[in-house]
């Protein structure tokens, strides 16, 4: 979505400069859950199939990501 292209510039910049905040933070991973899922409700509400199963992909590794970190 081009409505989050910002939040990714955010993510990536401090993924790669500062990658302790990120990944031990609590606040940031949620904001991501968060905006993955929006964008998944989004895409099942509004869009056609193709890019609802790409973010819910999206979604379902960010989960697998998220569980296999321990945050």
């Amino acid at each position: 979505m081009p409505g989050d292209a910002p939040v990714r510039l955010v993510y990536g910049c401090l993924a790669l400069v500062h990658p302790a905040f990120v990944f031990e933070s609590v606040f940031l991973p949620v904001v991501g859950l968060v905006l993955l899922a929006g964008s998944a409700f989004l895409g099942a509400r509004y869009w056609f199939s193709v890019p609802f199963r790409g973010i819910l992909l999206s979604l379902i590794l960010y989960l697998l990501a998220l569980i296999l970190a321990g945050a």
